[in-house]
Formats: structure tokens, C-alpha cells, sequence
């Protein structure tokens, strides 16, 4: 089966973090989201999106302050602010958005 086949249920460590950064999916991505009482808007996908960009170039899942600069700089821009990601991903913003985006947890996060 493909990562992509959306009937792939992902492998999941005991936090909820993916253990392999390419299972991730939008269905996985999904059902992770809706473990965490959060309903996928475009704007959600947006950041996901831009969150996958940004391990792909640094190699590391974003922490809150290089990651709001890169959205400012590369990302869509009206995400650009701890207020903006905090009101999509409340609840330890940058842990979250990584946990959905399929990416390992960042090293900030405890």
C-alpha cells in the first residue's frame, strides 16, 4: 500500500507524533487533527503545508519564532504571528502543528 492510500492507518509513537515523516497524508493528517478536537480549515492546511515546506529545507520541525519568520517571508503571510497560529492550533502551537503535519516533535517541546 502506498503512504498515500488514505486506508493506510499511520504508525503513531506514544505521543501521537507519526513515526515515519513520509506515511503523512491529508487522511492522516485528518484523523490526528480530529484526536486533537481540531477542525481542518483551508487555512489550517496552509500552515501544515508550509510547516512540511520548512522541515524539507532545515531539516527539523519549526519552532514558533523561526517559523513565523519564514511564514512572513515564504509562508502564507497572514499566518505570520503567534496570535494567528495560536487561534488555528491552540493548546502547544508548534507541537500541535507538527503532530499534524506528520513531523517529528520539535526539539523545544518537552
Amino acid at each position: 500500500m502506498a503512504a498515500d492510500d488514505p486506508a493506510v492507518e499511520p504508525q503513531l509513537d506514544h505521543e501521537g507524533f507519526l513515526k515515519e515523516y513520509r506515511q503523512w497524508n491529508e487522511a492522516a493528517a485528518e484523523r490526528i487533527a480530529a484526536d486533537s478536537r481540531i477542525a481542518l480549515t483551508a487555512v489550517h492546511w496552509q500552515v501544515l503545508h508550509a510547516a512540511r515546506a520548512y522541515y524539507e529545507r532545515y531539516e527539523r520541525s519549526p519552532e514558533m519564532r523561526p517559523f513565523i519568520n519564514w511564514l512572513r517571508r515564504e509562508g502564507p503571510q497572514d499566518q505570520g504571528s503567534s496570535i494567528a497560529l495560536m487561534t488555528l492550533f491552540p493548546d502547544e502551537t508548534v507541537r500541535l502543528i507538527s503532530k499534524i503535519a506528520g513531523l517529528p516533535k520539535p526539539s523545544s517541546c518537552l
